[in-house]
């Protein structure tokens, strides 16, 4: 993760102004400082990013725990939390019956005709993941803050 920036020509050509081109080259060098310093943090935000992602996933997917239905605990035991990095992605995956195991499980969150006993219930990934979006956004930013130092 690299930042640049930029202003005026992209290109420094022979047609250029001189006094331009130089003013151009300048400007460049004096932000190579600020590029290097920025693009270091945000290095240091994509390292500290999965670990905020868990830390603010977590209490999400403990709910989920608790909304899921245990008739045989193959499906509450099929839940997981991970985060992956893929090239410069990073991505956070919460979920159930992953490969199809329980092959049930797509069916038990959709069915919201089959009568639970509370707490457990149908959409029981969706309903936690709805009532914990703001707390889970509110969980990044402090994530961040503590990671960062920033307020």
């Amino acid at each position: 993760m690299t930042f640049r920036a930029r202003v005026g020509v992209s290109r420094i050509s022979k047609n250029l102004n001189p006094a331009q081109a130089g003013y151009t080259r300048s400007v460049r060098n004096a932000m190579l400082e600020v590029e290097r310093n920025l693009s270091l943090f945000l290095i240091d935000l994509k390292k500290v990013t999965p670990e905020i992602l868990i830390d603010s996933l977590t209490p999400t997917f403990k709910k989920s725990l608790v909304y899921v239905p245990k008739k045989t605990l193959a499906l509450m035991h099929s839940g997981y939390l991970e985060v992956r990095e893929r090239g410069t992605v990073i991505q956070a995956e919460l979920g159930y019956g992953r490969g199809g195991i329980p092959h049930y499980a797509v069916y038990v969150h959709e069915a919201t005709w089959i009568p639970h006993q509370a707490p457990t219930r149908s959409k029981y990934l969706q309903a936690a993941i709805e009532e914990d979006i703001d707390a889970i956004a509110k969980r990044v930013v402090k994530g961040y803050q503590k990671k960062t130092g920033m307020k």
